[in-house]
């Protein structure tokens, strides 16, 4: 790089952070919402800023997970160059960085990355810079340049202080394929960090105004996905939101469910079958196979790559001693939106088309969507008593938990520890009131799964009968929890 080339790019460069500053104050608001629900995340991303010398991290989650905004609201105060990768070629992704960064010089070939890193070095910031590769995998398909330069420079410019962060919304690929393409140079790699989704807490926060019911609606359409939030004004109601900007035309929310599996697999139309009657509650691979006409191999390969890239997960019950009682080879959809995506809008697209969004919502979501939110309903109970274990206000520290799911019924939610204590929970929400006959078929579901439970947690989204509450006033391991408990507690 010759001299003049080099204050073209160290005056470009010195432009884009002041600039960065005041892109910071405009994703403020967002930021502040992250410093709340992201903390564990912006804090891990600060050891590694102030460790000495230059480092690299993976940081990789679901798309609209909230990655891109979680690194804004880390960068907001610190020199940065962000480049969003596309699905091109190595010289064009660094043609496109290069004029990114106002480096117009005409060449024949353009910088190198490890031209880039050497120029950034020499900007007149005194503080660590952070270099942001986002969807980097787009970068890496063809050629591992980006990963060589970012380990040619580590190596020889030990004296520098830059952090380097490829982002990606590739799960499948960070998880099961980023090693094995780089090879040595993921010795490198300082850490992986895997964005997860928010709980219910965090979607109670952001929508303060709604009403319980309504916020396990939002958590049941859009899950813990900060990205699909942002599309709902929380000034409008649940039922406003939906039909605004899920039901209208050209609404992202009822586009982006159609792109989610097309952008990521090929043959779309064959995992758009399958999620269809997974949304139908077909949950077995032979109610798979006798629906679809796809062979049980064929299944189970689609199966396994909706898995990957955690669209679908596969139930698997708590070990009991009731073994002989439970279902094996159970699978749904992981994914919130997408489940009430095929569930509503795929399922009945012609009516979606001819219909307004209003008519729409009153015959086709309206009539199903009690027992479709009741499906929800276990997942924050559980994610509450999981935050009693860990602030100690539970009877034991449990050692292993999840759902047993039974041939007759499922236990919501089973903890044990190791000497055999064991707490377990119902979540009811659909039918009204949890009444007496409700517990005895609990406690027949808990003799199926062959476990005595010292301490029985009942949910009810709904109450729970008078002589239900007096059985509960008579056994202190009888704990009734109902919507007042956990907008209390939550």
């Amino acid at each position: 790089m010759n001299g003049t080339s080099k204050e073209l790019f160290l005056s470009a460069i010195s432009c884009l952070v002041m600039q960065n500053g005041d892109v910071a104050l405009h994703f403020r608001r967002m930021g502040n919402f992250m410093e709340r629900n992201r903390k564990k995340e912006l804090e891990y991303l600060e050891h590694n800023y102030g460790k000495a010398g230059s480092q690299l991290l993976v940081v990789y989650g679901q798309r609209l997970i909230g990655k891109t905004t979680l690194l804004k609201t880390f960068v907001s105060d610190k020199p940065y160059i962000y480049y969003a990768a596309r699905a091109a070629t190595d010289e064009e992704q660094r043609r496109l960085l290069c004029e990114e960064l106002g480096l117009l010089e005409q060449r024949e070939t353009y910088f190198s990355y490890l031209d880039i890193f050497m120029a950034i070095e020499n900007q007149s910031s005194r503080h660590k810079k952070v270099m942001i590769f986002d969807e980097f995998h787009m970068m890496i398909r063809q050629t591992t340049a980006l990963i060589e330069d970012i380990a040619a420079y580590m190596q020889q410019r030990k004296n520098q202080r830059v952090l380097f962060l490829l982002c990606s919304s590739s799960v499948a690929f960070v998880e099961n394929h980023l090693v094995s393409k780089i090879g040595r140079n993921a010795l490198l790699i300082g850490g992986f960090y895997k964005v997860k989704e928010q709980g219910f807490r965090e979607v109670a926060a952001h929508f303060p105004d709604y009403s319980f019911e309504d916020r396990l609606k939002v958590y049941s359409t859009l899950g813990g996905m900060p990205g699909l939030w942002q599309h709902f004004d929380r000034s409008l109601s649940w039922k406003e939101n939906v039909c605004k900007y899920m039901l209208k035309e050209g609404a992202f929310l009822r586009q982006e469910g159609g792109r989610w599996v097309a952008d990521q697999l090929r043959e779309a139309a064959v995992y758009h079958t399958i999620l269809l009657r997974l949304a139908q509650g077909h949950r077995k691979l032979n109610e798979l196979h006798a629906l679809t006409g796809f062979s049980r191999a064929k299944i189970s390969v689609y199966l396994k790559n909706l898995m990957e890239y955690e669209i679908v997960e596969k139930v698997f019950s708590v070990d009991t001693d009731g073994r002989a009682n439970t279902q094996k080879g159970i699978y749904q959809i992981k994914n919130h939106y997408l489940h009430f995506y095929f569930a509503f809008l795929w399922k009945n697209l012609s009516a979606l088309e001819m219909l307004s969004a209003e008519d729409f919502y009153e015959l086709y979501i309206e009539p199903e969507l009690g027992a479709y939110t009741a499906q929800y309903y276990p997942e924050l109970c559980r994610e509450y008593v999981e935050l009693l274990g860990e602030a100690g206000k539970l009877p034991f520290s449990f050692e292993r938990s999840g759902k047993w799911v039974g041939k007759s019924g499922s236990i919501d939610f089973l903890a044990m520890d190791g000497n055999g204590n064991t707490l377990a929970c119902f979540c009811h929400a659909f039918g009204g009131e949890m009444s007496l006959s409700d517990l005895e078929w609990d406690e027949f579901l808990l003799k199926q799964a062959k476990v005595k439970a010292d301490t029985l947690y009942l949910f009810s989204l709904h109450g729970f009968s008078p002589k239900l509450k007096e059985e509960a006033a008579n056994r202190k391991s009888l704990l009734l929890m109902d919507e007042k408990s956990l907008w209390e507690n939550l």
